[in-house]
């Protein structure tokens, strides 16, 4: 069994923009690189502004959205709460991005992992303010 400690998930927070952002913040780090998107040459900016059918955001909005959703998962953890629809919400979008998903205790036994190879698994959305 694999699982995520606080430590590890703070590190891996806040190396998440670094390994995204090099010395220069128009220039992705390419360890950060999308396999389904081709983002190695283009700045941040083109980056973020990448539509994703998958989950009707742009790449922008679902980096946003996993920022968010790892803080939640961390609180969640602190107090207690069941956290397996957030860890399952973070692995759908690192998925529809094409980044490298995180492995989660909350999600072993499901077919989560699975989804790239037989295509199963649910969407994401954004609620927007008015939602």
């Amino acid at each position: 069994m694999f699982s995520i400690s606080m430590d590890e998930m703070q590190k891996w927070l806040r190396n998440y923009d670094r390994r995204r952002l090099r010395h220069n913040p128009d220039t992705p780090n390419e360890l950060w690189a999308s396999s389904k998107y081709a983002t190695q040459n283009m700045t941040w900016e083109e980056v973020s502004e990448i539509f994703i059918s998958e989950l009707d955001m742009t790449f922008g909005a679902a980096i946003n959205s996993l920022k968010k959703l790892w803080k939640s998962y961390k609180i969640a953890g602190r107090t207690g709460e069941f956290r397996g629809d957030t860890a399952w919400k973070i692995t759908q979008i690192q998925d529809a991005l094409g980044i490298e998903k995180s492995i989660f205790p909350e999600l072993e036994g499901m077919d989560v992992y699975d989804r790239a190879i037989n295509g199963r698994g649910g969407s994401i959305t954004q609620r927007g303010k008015g939602s």
